[in-house]
Parts: C-alpha cells; sequence; structure tokens
C-alpha cells in the first residue's frame, strides 16, 4: 500500500478517508478550453478495515517526549515526529508520512520494553494528565503498533 500511495499521492484522500474524499479542484478555463478535464480522486486498491487506525489526538506529542526522554534521544524513538517516506500530498498539517514494517518493528520493541511505568517516571506535568490522558493512549498506542506488527504492516501517520 505504501509503495501504491507514493506512486500515485493522490490517492491518499481515499486512504485516508474514503467517505470524504474532496472535490477535486476545478480545471481553469484556458485548460478547459484545451481538452484538460477534472478528474476526481483516484481510489486505492485495497479498502480500509474496522481498526486499522487510532487517533492520539494530541497527546503523539507528549508520548513522543517521554519516549525520547525529553529530546535527548534520538532514533526509532521519535517515529510520531520523524521523517519517514512522505507521501507527497498534503493533508492536515504536512504531508502523511510512511514507516515500512521493519521500522514499525523496531519501535514496537522500544514500546514493549518501555512500561507505563518507565514513561510515568518520566513526566513531569501534572499527575492527572498523564493518567487520565497520556497513559491511555500511549496503551492504545502499544497496543496498535503490537497488532500491526503481527500483520507484518507498516504504518502512515497523519498529522490532523
Amino acid at each position: 500500500m505504501i509503495d501504491e500511495l507514493r506512486m500515485t499521492p493522490r490517492k491518499i484522500w481515499h486512504f485516508f478517508s474514503p467517505e470524504e474524499v474532496p472535490d477535486p479542484k476545478p480545471v481553469p478555463l484556458l485548460g478547459r478550453m484545451l481538452g484538460f478535464k477534472t478528474e476526481p480522486y483516484p481510489e486505492c486498491s485495497a479498502p480500509r478495515e474496522e481498526g486499522d487506525s487510532i487517533d492520539l489526538d494530541k497527546s503523539w506529542r507528549g508520548i513522543d517526549q517521554l519516549l525520547s526522554n525529553y529530546g535527548k534521544d534520538s532514533g526509532v524513538c521519535r517515529l510520531l515526529t520523524m521523517k519517514g517516506e512522505k507521501i507527497n500530498t498534503e493533508i492536515g498539517y504536512g504531508c502523511p508520512q510512511a514507516f515500512r514494517s521493519p521500522v514499525v518493528r523496531d519501535f514496537h520493541h522500544l514500546l514493549a520494553a518501555t512500561s507505563g511505568e518507565i514513561v510515568r517516571d518520566r513526566y513531569k506535568g501534572e499527575p492527572t494528565e498523564f493518567e487520565y490522558y497520556l497513559a491511555p493512549n500511549y496503551e492504545l498506542l502499544k497496543a496498535f503498533i503490537a497488532g500491526t506488527v503481527t500483520l507484518g504492516q507498516g504504518v502512515i501517520i497523519f498529522n490532523v
């Protein structure tokens, strides 16, 4: 799927939200006079499946900070913010970043070795914010990445 989306970036709209594909931009008058037509966004070859995505809301930034020891560490611990393989169509706050299964597997190993207690000990803010917001999203991320690794898949990160 990553190769398909990188080869035809306009398909990302159908992949991201099949029910909410935007209307394509109309062809300007001169283009229409030259025979160009408005083309709809192409569809992906594989449909989305139930449970194939998670929404971390804004907790992704906090989780990134905690996994990277407030930016002191680098590498796979920065998967939520690092550059992957860019899918060259902007959605939200930039272009989606794709990560293939070997990178996701490495991220999974890091998450498996980093318990909620370790992450909690690194947290410097209000304990209730961690317990009610970051901790549940961290566990959600761990479970999602574990499932992704089990399926041998990569991930695409959207910042919307």
